[in-house]
């Protein structure tokens, strides 16, 4: 049985990996659902109590983006790149990238919002801006709560989670397994699909340049590392930001930002700085 998935090829594993990703969301939310009314009950559930969506938000994260990566890596005999400790000049380095880059990722952002469709668009535009208000309210619902039970338990599901599961799904198993190793494609073009993926597959649209950039970034780290705990710890540390800080960082346009992010300089010293430090964890790897 291990033979016949070891041999498959790229078309035949991406459908598996799409099977087991239907079947993981299927699981989580009938079981979440279940789970969520024994818990906290009927009246919380259909009342949309934070506390009913945050378990729901959590419970649905952790088996369908980290279930899924792990089935497909017993499947088909993949290596995530998880079994090493990373480095922790490596780590450092890829916080301190994701500080540097923020500018600049601010001014993509600026740009997706000035995004406008022709006028026979304006039904997708109008379906896309509603999909942006809903999920700048819910974020604005499950940040409100400042107590200090409601913050860990956000940097719980809403941080730690998401960044292991997404990074062992998009980096790990389709950057890495599927595009690198099984289609052969080159690093570059790897990182930037498995990006647009990540990004769309969160259908806010008005942020889909800053979240690609980041999804690129985290992306090139694995690459160079060839270790996913260097991705998942930068994850981690972007999205616990944005909750310790009560905003969500990735889409939070210049005009919310202190005024000096406005100036051009300040964007191309930002994008400099990011690339110097890749290339500076990419001397710290080779050693």
């Amino acid at each position: 049985m291990n033979n016949f998935f070891e041999s498959r090829g790229f078309w035949f594993k991406s459908i598996t990996l799409i099977i087991i990703t239907i079947a993981a969301a299927f699981v989580s939310v009938v079981f979440g659902t279940v789970f969520a009314t024994v818990f906290f009950g009927q009246e919380k559930l259909a009342a949309q109590h934070i506390d009913t969506i945050l378990f729901l938000q959590g419970f649905i994260s952790l088996v369908l983006f980290t279930f899924a990566p792990l089935v497909f890596a017993k499947c088909f005999k993949e290596d995530l790149l998880i079994k090493k400790r990373p480095k922790i000049l490596s780590v450092l380095t890829g916080l301190t990238i994701m500080v540097v880059s923020m500018p600049f990722c601010s001014f993509l952002e600026d740009l997706n919002l000035r995004m406008q469709l022709p006028d026979f668009l304006s039904g997708l535009e109008n379906w896309m801006r509603l999909r942006e208000k809903e999920a700048a309210d819910l974020t604005e619902k499950i940040l409100s709560y400042r107590t200090s039970g409601y913050i860990c338990t956000n940097i719980l599901i809403i941080a730690l989670i998401p960044a292991l599961g997404e990074e062992l799904y998009f980096r790990s198993c389709i950057q890495n397994c599927l595009f690198i190793n099984q289609a052969k494609l080159k690093a570059l073009s790897s990182i930037l699909i498995t990006a647009m993926i990540f990004s769309a597959i969160h259908l806010q649209f008005y942020g889909f340049l800053p979240r690609m950039f980041l999804g690129s970034l985290l992306g090139l780290m694995l690459v160079i590392t060839k270790n996913t705990w260097v991705p998942v710890i930068c994850h981690f540390f972007n999205n616990a930001s944005a909750i310790l800080m009560g905003k969500d960082l990735e889409n939070t346009s210049m005009q919310e930002l202190p005024q000096f992010l406005e100036y051009k300089s300040t964007i191309i010293i930002s994008l400099i700085l990011t690339i110097g430090l890749f290339w500076a964890m990419k001397k710290i790897d080779k050693k």
